[in-house]
């Protein structure tokens, strides 16, 4: 058979073979990222996050019901559908890039043939444009990057297409000169910006090269006219999302069926400005500077390497060459086009020089990786021009070279992680739960099988905004004008009122903020939390965690991706902290460990590290949780959770100043936090510096009004400053502001027994029981009110009821021995004073009192014996000094 009978069958096996090898590694079921969410849109027709992809779910859903004429395929690849939509939804991704690879093909072929067509001598080169065209099309669907994006479900390789195709067009444009190419670059371009705003980015440059190559162009108004009109025609897509919007489906994010909605989500206002100057280091962006710039991209050349690694970049360097000496003009037109693209795209995402960040923005240089692409067929070409065509056999191991080598990375066919971690959480919760949810990986695979796959409808899920799960915000009436940071509030303010009904069984996943109020807790669940009462601490039920499936997580050959490797990690984290609680700690120290280890991004470690640390810190192993922040802060210096953290465990070691040292690296990445300027504060309180206490508390409340902690805090310093008054209205704002404060009611009560207001006193303290019926403090400021009101029985039913809260209570059972004294119960008084000074052995006043008792016993021996031990310890009592020589001069030693 000839050879070109063969060729016209090499977009067929393009088709057929990179078809194949999509089928054989599509993950079978949702992925993290962005993949449930978009699932869920494109099931349902609705609207995702900003800037919105209306194009991409109109032919998910549509690939859905077409893709069952690919059974064949996937019967041949041994493929096994567990989740029919996920997979096949995931599987057009790797559709799109096969796609854009068959017209790669044709793309190259015609750029090949015109750059080479004034070489009639070359026929015989010419001749193996096809087998070029052939091997750099397979090729170009191996590389890592474009691989990674075509196994789920994304929109990067969509956005590949319409560039492949927008490049093809202008690259005709070029060398022909005809408008036609002009009018459907135009309404292609149109759609690309729809699939992907990056693509933009290169209108700039594609509007010069059109100027420069046909600057007639500028004299026809009727071209320019009609091709931005096309360009219209592409973008009028978006106007799916307000149709949409108005039909009310389950996902309907930003609401856009009004005209503002609608341009704030097109323009991503709900994730702020695009580009801003940001001030410091965050999760994934770095301060500005230059410097900073030029180190990132030295970053994006290491992305572009990876990518293109030593087999391909040789190719690349000898097609540039080629394409500067065939054609100098297009040549730069390529390169421009590539380095104008990385800096802007590189100046827009600032990306931190860390894993996470990297990870997270090296999909936006895909469409570099397609331009710098473009060189090596060229490459290819030229070293079979130098040498002989021939030598075209061998090049047809780079695309299985490349496959080989990419293949582990990217198989995700076992790949049920996140599948797992969603469907072991919805075993978890009880009936009826209500759910607050935090973060992508969690929050976007729970939305999918909640509202695709109908996973337990009883349970009612609380995001952060109400993007995904909007019930409570449109029982809340909140509209999606307000600002983020006000939703924020409201959905405090909803979680509030939730989790004050005790007949609702409330959960929090990772990294869920939480308020947890006053006699409440929230404590390991499997691998969630949940909410419970102090006094009770329930064991999860053995049906829900033995159901639990781990398979894919414990799979080793599944750890390719970073943020799979996150989410495995924090499973771990989970399973270690559930095991501490019910106390096995042998599997908690195995899953704590597992997950310190199984981590791949920076930020996951530094989190695992801080989540290791709480849970020593509750086990009393204060050096460890030390190390594990020590650790985490080295990873991220500017991790303010792990400085307040650290500064938290220095204050209870009663190293102040280092305390006050960590709470201060804390501000310096959270500048505007209240919590922190009260914690310091109290650090200079504990240390004498009151003025210092003073004016952090002041800066606490002006930067949160409602902060009632520092409110209290400064009715304190005013109380040492005699100004009571002003105390007095202090701690009564702080109970207006939270009338749940146990504190501030203790304090306002011990103002008033102070101050002798003796019924005001008992109200206040009575106020903090009933808050906190635990409080000892309470109880035993109760005692002292009873006394004064000589009413010792009384007295001694409060300091009793404090020592049952607080077992080692020294001044607690030192009081009821006073109390019994004045009732003349002396061996009462004896076995309480007794007690007191065993728990406290410096108690010099208990000794003393101790003596007393024994003195009004008529026991003088044993009266001398103990105000010795108390005159020993506070030789300046003049009182006991006498009473000792009294004793002494009748011969009593």
């Amino acid at each position: 058979m000839k050879i070109e009978s063969i060729r016209k069958y090499y977009p067929l096996f393009i088709i057929i073979s990179l078809l194949f090898l999509f089928i054989k590694t599509t993950a079978p079921d949702v992925t993290t990222g962005d993949s449930g969410e978009l699932l869920s849109s494109a099931y349902y027709l609705g609207i995702g996050h900003p800037p919105g992809y209306p194009l991409y779910w109109l032919l998910a859903k549509l690939f859905y019901y077409l893709s069952f004429i690919l059974t064949p395929l996937f019967w041949l690849a041994g493929v096994k559908i567990t989740d029919q939509f996920a997979y096949r939804v995931n599987l057009l991704s790797g559709v799109f890039t096969t796609i854009s690879s068959f017209m790669f093909y044709y793309f190259i072929l015609y750029l090949l043939k015109n750059l080479n067509k004034n070489k009639s001598d070359d026929a015989e080169k010419k001749d193996f444009f096809y087998e070029i065209s052939l091997i750099s099309s397979l090729t170009f669907g191996t590389i890592n990057l474009i691989w990674s994006q075509s196994t789920n479900t994304e929109v990067y390789t969509l956005n590949l297409l319409f560039l492949v195709l927008n490049l093809f067009l202008i690259t005709k444009f070029t060398f022909s000169k005809k408008i036609k190419y002009l009018r459907l670059f135009s309404f292609i371009y149109g759609l690309n910006i729809v699939a992907h705003q990056t693509s933009s980015i290169l209108a700039p440059i594609f509007g010069l090269w059109i100027i420069y190559i046909y600057p007639k162009i500028m004299k026809k108004p009727r071209v320019i006219f009609s091709m931005f009109i096309l360009f219209i025609l592409g973008l009028t897509l978006y106007f799916y999302l307000p149709i949409r919007s108005a039909a009310h489906p389950p996902l309907d994010w930003g609401n856009t069926s009004n005209f503002k909605n609608f341009v704030n989500h097109i323009l991503r206002r709900q994730y702020g400005e695009l580009i801003k100057n940001v001030p410091k280091d965050s999760i994934l962006q770095s301060k500005r500077s230059f410097k900073m710039f030029l180190v990132q991209n030295y970053e994006v050349l290491k992305i572009l390497f990876k990518n293109f690694t030593l087999i391909l970049l040789p190719l690349l360097l000898a097609g540039m060459f080629r394409v500067y000496k065939k054609n100098r003009k297009y040549f730069f037109f390529i390169i421009v086009s590539s380095i104008f693209f990385i800096e802007v795209m590189t100046y827009i995402t600032n990306f931190k020089i860390a894993k996470l960040s990297i990870y997270v923005n090296e999909i936006f240089y895909i469409p570099a990786i397609l331009l710098l692409y473009i060189f090596i067929p060229i490459g290819i070409e030229y070293i079979l021009h130098r040498v002989s065509p021939t030598y075209i056999r061998y090049f047809f191991a780079v695309p299985i070279i490349m496959g080989i080598l990419n293949y582990h990375t990217n198989d995700e066919h076992n790949n049920y992680i996140i599948a797992e971690y969603t469907e072991n959480i919805l075993k978890t919760l009880d009936s009826k739960a209500k759910v607050f949810t935090m973060g992508d990986n969690t929050t976007f695979p729970l939305a999918y099988y909640h509202y695709v796959k109908h996973k337990r409808p009883d349970v009612l899920f609380i995001g952060e905004y109400g993007f995904i799960f909007q019930d409570m915000f449109k029982l809340a009436k909140v509209d999606y004008d307000i600002p983020n940071n006000i939703k924020k509030k409201i959905r405090d303010k909803i979680e509030e009122k939730i989790i004050e009904r005790d007949d609702v069984p409330i959960y929090y996943t990772y990294d869920a903020e939480t308020k947890v109020p006053v006699g409440k807790k929230i404590q390991p669940y499997g691998i969630i939390y949940k909410l419970s009462s102090v006094s009770n601490s329930p064991k999860m039920d053995e049906y829900p965690f033995y159901s639990y499936s781990f398979d894919s997580m414990n799979d080793k050959k599944n750890y390719q991706d970073l943020m799979d490797r996150d989410m495995v990690s924090i499973v771990y984290y989970h399973l270690g902290e559930y095991f501490g609680s019910i106390g096995d700690t042998v599997s908690a120290s195995k899953y704590s460990l597992k997950s310190k280890f199984v981590s791949g991004t920076e930020y996951a470690k530094k989190r695992i590290h801080y989540n290791l640390a709480l849970d020593y810190k509750k086990r009393g192993q204060i050096d460890k949780a030390v190390k594990e922040l020590l650790t985490a802060i080295e990873i991220d210096n500017n991790y303010s959770k792990a400085h307040s953290l650290l500064g938290n465990i220095y204050s209870d070691m009663g190293k102040h100043l280092l305390a006050i040292s960590e709470f201060k690296q804390a501000l310096k990445n959270e500048e505007d936090n209240p919590k922190t300027y009260n914690n310091i504060g109290i650090e200079f309180y504990k240390i004498g510096k009151i003025e210092e206490a003073f004016s952090f508390f002041k800066k606490a409340i002006s930067l949160d009004k409602n902060n009632y902690e520092a409110y209290n805090n400064i009715a304190v310093i005013l109380e040492e400053f005699k100004k009571y008054n002003e105390a007095v209205a202090m701690y009564k704002k702080a109970i207006e502001l939270n009338p749940k404060y146990k504190d501030a009611y203790y304090n306002l009560g011990t103002l008033y027994l102070n101050a002798n207001y003796i019924d005001l006193a008992y109200k206040s303290l009575k106020d903090a029981i009933k808050v906190y019926p635990q409080y000892a403090d309470a109880y035993f400021n109760l005692g002292i009110l009873f006394q004064k009101k000589r009413d010792y029985k009384k007295a001694v039913e409060y300091f009793k009821k404090a020592i049952e809260f607080k077992p080692n209570f020294a001044e607690g059972y030192f009081n009821i021995g006073v109390s019994y004294l004045w009732l003349k119960e002396y061996r009462e008084a004896e076995k309480n004073f007794k007690t007191a000074v065993k728990i406290k052995p410096n108690y010099y006043i208990a000794y003393k009192h101790l003596g007393n008792t024994y003195y009004y016993m008529q026991d003088l021996s044993l009266a001398y014996k103990e105000w010795k031990k108390a005159y020993q310890l506070n030789p300046n009592d003049k009182e006991l000094k006498n009473n000792l020589q009294v004793l002494e001069s009748q011969g009593i030693q």
